[in-house]
């Protein structure tokens, strides 16, 4: 109830504004409500949404090779990843919700910022370095981790500038789906099949949108 207040919410206070100042960011957004799935736009921007999230997830791949040269391991996928059917269809669910949210977020953020910078690129800019400060890793990881994460929210907010809202949701779902396999060995233990289940629903995204 609480994430369908917040969807209701944000979307109120945004649709007539960006109707009004920013109609393109919104338009295959409005394709999609209205049962156009097939429509060329939606399996561009889809496509275009997927290569932005797999470049997003090579730099935190690059992250954490910068983190295991300086002994620092963390684990990127959670415990029941490969435990069943179930909770990979909860997890898809729960990170398809949390996409779309943060997309949401993210055009206001932005678009807010635009109406007070009045430059795109200045809006951009600010957008990037206040979502990077909510981030707990750059606070205790220094120069490198910060400058990633700008880098990651400078570029969904070019993609969010340049295409609109279905590609910035479709490159977060992308990176969390891709944070959440597993790094398997040899695949020979029954819980590792999640490391071909989550690069084989984002395989089979871009191929429908293809």
């Amino acid at each position: 109830v609480l994430d369908a207040a917040l969807f209701w919410l944000l979307y109120i206070a945004l649709e007539p504004a960006v109707r009004a100042r920013w109609p393109h960011a919104i338009v295959t957004w409005n394709r999609i409500l209205a049962g156009r799935w097939s429509d060329p736009l939606v399996g561009s921007h889809v496509l275009y949404g997927a290569l932005t999230g797999m470049l997003i997830h090579s730099l935190f791949l690059a992250e954490a090779v910068w983190n295991a040269r300086h002994g620092v391991f963390q684990a990127s996928w959670m415990a029941s990843a490969g435990v069943g059917t179930r909770p990979l269809i909860a997890d898809v669910l729960t990170k398809s919700l949390d996409a779309t949210e943060f997309g949401l977020l993210v055009v206001f953020a932005i678009f807010c910022l635009r109406v007070a910078c009045r430059k795109d690129w200045i809006a951009s800019i600010a957008m990037a370095v206040l979502f990077t400060l909510r981030e707990r890793a750059v606070w205790h990881g220094g120069v490198v981790p910060f400058v990633a994460y700008v880098a990651i929210f400078s570029l969904l907010a070019f993609v969010l500038l340049r295409l609109g809202l279905v590609s910035s949701i479709v490159a977060i779902f992308f990176v969390n789906l891709m944070e959440r396999t597993p790094g398997a060995q040899d695949l020979t233990k029954w819980y590792e099949w999640s490391v071909v289940a989550y690069p084989a629903l984002g395989l089979a995204i871009v191929v429908w949108a293809f």
